[in-house]
């Protein structure tokens, strides 16, 4: 029992020494370690479309790598230049079969991918056995087949047309952009989660064309090009053409577009508009520099069913879109902006010249979490009148959507309408409007000028 009660004494003064030791040993400096992690960075992404172009021409029943105008190789889109082409061809005769494959690759970043053919030019050659004397027999005699290749610019058995026909029909080159690849479908294998081309994976888009009647064929699978096989896949039946043709010409313009498919999970090829140069222009302002316009002021007319979309750019991601549709008796619009309309001096307009006589006529505004209706009084804005009977305004949780419904009534068969947002927090300066742009020589985007809005000579022109 003793000896028990010795070893605890002996334990207990054991662990006073001990701590006296860590206080001794302390009172000197504090233990303390540092750790550093340099060079944390933001580094912005970019979309960088490559192409590349390979051709082939069959005649006599021989083929050849056609001329090098049609085979090239680009870094980026922005760098194809006048002699870069797809297909140029200065002697068609009936029978004559060519082949062409389009390697595509976004670089680093996934993105979605559209594409636009438009015919331009076309002329007839004034044979008297033509039957279109404006614009020639040719668009409605050459035909095309459209197939996702493996890369061999064979079409082969089990490779997938996707479009096909002659050049004048079936809306092939009509300006429109098609889905390569947006959030409703996509034409190729090996893409992202959602459907979109991958960073650095490399896609092939082929199109044959004939001279007459196009009947696709299919190879054997393999990994030789049409000039080393000799075949491309399809045959091509000249007897089927006249005379009428001869000595006629046109030209096709051929776009690609890529966007980036992060953050912009609903992005549709068909809402770029079937002139996506003009629907998706930048009208940079010389004092704010990022002012984007969403629509073509002076030239086609939007009409009601339609998405018009302005697409990212360096001080916005994301789109602004402006969605115009008919609901019974009623006409919605919907906008969605690429910023979350939220707190002082942010705000959404929706403005409105209901009879197109170039004077608005009443606006919408979203800003502090409220509406606010304003009418046009001579030269400014009325901001205690009221809405008409039916007019209605509405936004989503994250206020980033709105929605503004007008009978129908209220709006002439043609009216006018503009949309934009404004962000006190943009990089370039506050109260900055980013969707539809007034080009004028006055500084409207300050925002104590807002009385530049109440002329509609810019405001869009949308048609019932």
């Amino acid at each position: 029992m003793n000896i028990m009660s010795y070893k605890r004494i002996l334990v207990s003064v054991s662990m006073i020494a001990f701590v006296g030791a860590l206080v001794v040993g302390a009172t000197g400096a504090f233990f303390s370690d540092t750790e550093t992690s340099t060079g944390n960075t933001f580094t912005a992404g970019s979309i960088d479309l490559v192409l590349s172009n390979e051709s082939y021409l069959e005649t006599n029943g021989v083929v050849a790598l056609a001329d090098d105008s049609m085979n090239w190789n680009v870094d980026e889109l922005g760098d194809i230049g006048d002699g870069d082409l797809f297909f140029s061809f200065d002697d068609v005769k009936p029978g004559d079969l060519g082949e062409d494959t389009i390697s595509l690759r976004v670089d680093t970043n996934d993105a979605w991918a559209c594409m636009s053919a438009d015919i331009v030019n076309a002329t007839s050659g004034g044979h008297e056995d033509a039957l279109n004397t404006e614009t020639g027999d040719l668009p409605g005699e050459i035909e095309f087949a459209f197939w996702i290749d493996d890369g061999d610019n064979v079409y082969e058995d089990g490779e997938e047309i996707v479009w096909n026909g002659p050049v004048s029909a079936n809306g092939l080159f009509d300006g429109g952009w098609k889905a390569l690849a947006d959030s409703t479908e996509s034409l190729f294998d090996n893409t992202g989660e959602n459907g979109e081309l991958v960073g650095e994976q490399e896609y092939h888009l082929a199109k044959a064309w004939c001279h007459g009647e196009l009947t696709p064929v299919g190879a054997d699978e393999g990994s030789d090009n049409p000039q080393e096989r000799n075949e491309t896949g399809f045959t091509c039946n000249g007897n089927v053409i006249g005379n009428g043709s001869q000595g006629d010409s046109f030209d096709v313009d051929v776009e690609f577009y890529a966007v980036q498919s992060r953050n912009n999970t609903d992005f549709q090829c068909s809402s770029l508009g079937d002139d996506a140069g003009e629907v998706l222009s930048e009208s940079f302002s010389s004092d704010q520099g990022h002012v984007s316009s969403l629509g073509n002021y002076n030239g086609n007319d939007w009409e009601i069913d339609e998405t018009f979309t302005l697409t990212d750019n360096e001080y916005y991601p994301g789109n602004f879109t402006l969605n115009i549709e008919e609901d019974g008796d009623d006409i919605v619009f919907t906008a969605s902006t690429p910023f979350e309309v939220d707190g002082s001096g942010v705000s959404f307009a929706l403005l409105f010249d209901a009879d197109n006589n170039g004077t608005a006529d009443f606006q919408f505004e979203y800003s502090n979490d409220s509406w606010n209706y304003q009418a046009v009084s001579g030269t400014s804005w009325d901001p205690g009148a009221s809405a008409l009977t039916g007019q209605s305004a509405s936004e989503n949780a994250n206020k980033d959507e709105f929605t503004v419904t007008i009978p129908g009534t209220d709006l002439s068969n043609t009216f006018r309408v503009a949309a934009h947002a404004t962000e006190n927090g943009s990089p370039v300066g506050p109260g900055t409007h980013v969707g539809m742009a007034i080009p004028t020589s006055t500084d409207i985007f300050d925002t104590t000028n807002d009385s530049s809005w109440t002329s509609s000579a810019n405001y869009q022109e949308v048609t019932k």
